[in-house]
Parts: structure tokens; sequence; C-alpha cells
């Protein structure tokens, strides 16, 4: 779902703000977002 969401957010910049940020950049965000999962549902795991 962060990356649905990721794009998803890319997009409304795009279009409403006419900006934009490079793959790369964007690249790095949806993969920061799935570290900080994995990192939250490793937790929620170690509680049980």
């Amino acid at each position: 779902m962060p990356v649905i969401w990721e794009i998803w957010k890319e997009r409304n910049v795009r279009v409403f703000d006419r900006e934009e940020c490079y793959t790369q950049a964007l690249l790095a965000k949806i993969m920061s977002g799935h570290e900080r999962d994995n990192r939250l549902a490793e937790s929620r795991c170690e509680a049980f």
C-alpha cells in the first residue's frame, strides 16, 4: 500500500502544483516507507 500511496501523492503534486521529483527521489521515498513499515511489523511481532 505505501507504494501506491507515494505514487498517488506524486501524481497529485505533478497535476496540482506543477512540480515533480526525480524518479530516484520517488523510489527513495517508497523504500524508506517500506523499511519503516517492516520495522513496525517486526516490533509488533516481538510483542507476542
